[in-house]
């Protein structure tokens, strides 16, 4: 046999029902291993999110089949509070925020009030600043 018989075996192999054979087969094991990557995702663990000062926040997380990964919800407002973490405020705002927020560089110095704690901010009538990650 040359090399020109053995090409025109080769093509006569791949056409026709041969050809679209092959190629269900594959589509058929790119589909299954499409499946199989699509069920690891339901054993990722949960996000957990641990800030500068020590806290640490665990989130859900809701699954494509509705199904929620076991987690431990902490709420960051309620660890800030336990750590009894230091905030700062505005004396004509309404607005309390952890030293670290972006908000606390527009307030001028003259106004800035510290509190020992969250919870002394809220004593005072203070309310958590919504764009203030953490509070």
């Amino acid at each position: 046999m040359n090399v020109t018989q053995i090409v025109a075996k080769g093509k006569q192999f791949l056409s026709g029902d041969v050809l679209v054979a092959l190629i269900i087969i594959f589509v058929g094991l790119a589909s299954f291993g499409l499946g199989r990557l699509s069920v690891s995702e339901g054993k990722k663990e949960p996000l957990s999110i641990i800030y500068p000062d020590g806290t640490q926040e665990r989130t859900e997380v809701v699954l494509k089949n509705g199904t929620v990964a076991k987690s431990q919800v902490a709420s960051v407002s309620a660890a800030a509070d336990a750590s009894g973490s230091e905030v700062v405020a505005s004396k004509n705002g309404t607005k309390y925020y952890l030293p670290t927020c972006s908000g606390v560089s527009r307030i001028s110095p003259a106004n800035l009030v510290t509190f020992p704690s969250p919870q002394a901010a809220r004593d005072s009538g203070y309310e958590p600043a919504a764009n203030c990650p953490g509070l």
